[in-house]
This record gives structure tokens, C-alpha cells and sequence, in this order.
């Protein structure tokens, strides 16, 4: 089961265009076709939540797939979409924006990497080994072992 918090859900079901049981712009048949790429029927009973429209299967997929899963699919979805921009077919972009778009790659890049936190949501730190080691160097340190610090008289 994925673990995605509310507010990251809200963020996808956003970006995915989810509203009156859409899923951009699949129909069931294209849909059912996008999952074949994942090795996944998305018309098994599992999936199908409330009406069985296309967005609650995929709720119903964020319900019982595993995050690295659920991580793989956005991530091609976020490519579906960004392919269907590019090329000019139609697709609804009215509610798009890059912020949107990068908030929504990095839910799934950290969900498909086992790194997401619901607690934490995408709003994780997402500091590097560099970065840290930046840091480390940048905080002060205890003397080495054997040497005293002298105190200042004040």
C-alpha cells in the first residue's frame, strides 16, 4: 500500500487532472493499455474503487500498490504528460504549471526510490552527501583528542 499523505494526493490528483473521474486524457482502453507498460491489469477488481472511473482506479492502485510501484507509474504518467505537451495534441493544460509538475516528480522519484515519508511528505529534506559534508565542515567542532581549549578571561 503507498503511503502518500493527503496533501501529496491532493497535489497529484491535481497535476493528473483527476476531477469528475478523469485521468488526463485516457480513455478505459488507453488507460488499461498505459498499465500493460507496467505489467499491471488496472481492470482487476483491486483497483476498482466507488465508480470505477479512471480516477478512482488509480486511487484504488495508490491503495493497495506498493510505493516504489506507485513511484514508477507517476513517473510515467509525468512523462506521458510532458510528451503530450510537447507534441501539441490536445490535453488539458489549463490547471498545469512547472511547480506543480516538479512538486508531483519528486513524490514519485521518492516513492519508486523507498525514500518517501508520509509524516514528511514531499516536503522531505533533500540534502545530498555533498551538501552535508559542506555543513559538517561549516559547524564548529570539539578540539582533537589531547588538546585543551583555554577560556578567555571576560
Amino acid at each position: 500500500m503507498a503511503t502518500l499523505a493527503k496533501r501529496d494526493i491532493r497535489l497529484l490528483e491535481t497535476y493528473l487532472q483527476m476531477s469528475g473521474g478523469h485521468l488526463l486524457d485516457f480513455s478505459h482502453r488507453t488507460l488499461a493499455e498505459f498499465f500493460e507498460d507496467y505489467s499491471i491489469d488496472i481492470d482487476e477488481a483491486q483497483y476498482q474503487v466507488g465508480s470505477g472511473s479512471k480516477a478512482n482506479r488509480m486511487r484504488g492502485f495508490w491503495q493497495v500498490s506498493s510505493d516504489m510501484v506507485v513511484g514508477r507509474v507517476l513517473k510515467g504518467l509525468i512523462e506521458y504528460y510532458d510528451d503530450k505537451r510537447a507534441s501539441g495534441f490536445y490535453i488539458d493544460t489549463s490547471g498545469y504549471s512547472d511547480e506543480l509538475r516538479d512538486k508531483c516528480l519528486r513524490i514519485a522519484n521518492q516513492l519508486s526510490r523507498g525514500t518517501y515519508s508520509a509524516q514528511l511528505g514531499s516536503q522531505q529534506s533533500h540534502t545530498t552527501p555533498i551538501k552535508q559534508a559542506i555543513r559538517n565542515t561549516m559547524q564548529p567542532s570539539s578540539p582533537p583528542p589531547g588538546q585543551q581549549t583555554t577560556q578567555q578571561p571576560t
